[in-house]
């Protein structure tokens, strides 16, 4: 998911979107930690994209406050 994507997408998909995300790092990393998972790199991306909607949850709400 990308920048243009987030930004097109409403409030109640970025939430689903992000809680998914979240499931799938939380697996990724007990992946890691037992050994399974060889792709490290994804983690790190999973990370950058979940903070990027949370970036954009919080930009809308300080947006509507003013």
């Amino acid at each position: 998911m990308d920048n243009a994507d987030i930004k097109k997408s409403t409030d109640t998909e970025l939430k689903n979107v992000l809680a998914t995300f979240k499931e799938e790092l939380r697996a990724m990393r007990f992946k890691l930690s037992s050994g399974d998972f060889k792709k490290v790199r994804e983690i790190r991306v999973k990370r950058k994209t979940i903070a990027r909607i949370l970036t954009e949850l919080s930009h809308r709400v300080h947006k509507e406050q003013v």
